[in-house]
């Protein structure tokens, strides 16, 4: 709603490629649900992926709800549970260019607990997420979480991409 709002409150055009980072991705994701007159096309950059409980053990989604509630990463706190409940309860996926990009580097194993999940389940994940978007998940090397930080040229190409798609009519 908050997205919906600064949108209008700016009165930019609609529709808009959007690009989402980790939990922004389920901020993405709900928001073309909800509004796919405001998408034209959307990148998903190493995002937490609506499909990772599936592919996660009980105790994983557990400790990923509770950290994001706890703001774990600094001041940053989100209600995992919750976003994942409002996107099974939305409707489908718009069918609009897009692509999910994921990194090919992972938390050194020294910064990991035994209920993180692991680099393939958010890579599965993503996979699930690029099917139901009916594009591909691309792994993009030399990047970790922060892919824009890693390889900012690469994930620019990426995101060029889809705009050509959308203004091709792709």
């Amino acid at each position: 709603d908050d997205v919906v709002s600064l949108i209008k409150a700016a009165d930019l055009p609609t529709p808009m490629v959007f690009v989402a980072h980790s939990y922004g991705g389920l901020v993405l994701d709900l928001l073309a649900r909800e509004h796919p007159e405001m998408v034209s096309g959307l990148v998903f950059s190493e995002p937490t992926s609506e499909f990772l409980t599936l592919v996660g053990r009980p105790d994983q989604n557990a400790a990923f709800n509770t950290l994001g509630q706890a703001g774990a990463a600094g001041d940053e706190t989100i209600l995992a549970d919750d976003a994942f409940a409002a996107i099974a309860d939305a409707p489908p996926l718009p069918r609009v260019p897009a692509i999910v990009l994921s990194a090919d580097k992972f938390a050194a194993p020294k910064n990991l607990k035994p209920d993180n999940y692991t680099q393939a389940q958010i890579r599965q994940a993503n996979d699930m997420l690029a099917a139901a978007l009916g594009t591909t998940n691309v792994i993009i090397g030399g990047t970790g979480h922060n892919q824009m930080l890693y390889q900012p040229q690469a994930i620019a190409d990426q995101i060029v991409k889809v705009v050509h798609e959308v203004r091709d009519g792709n």
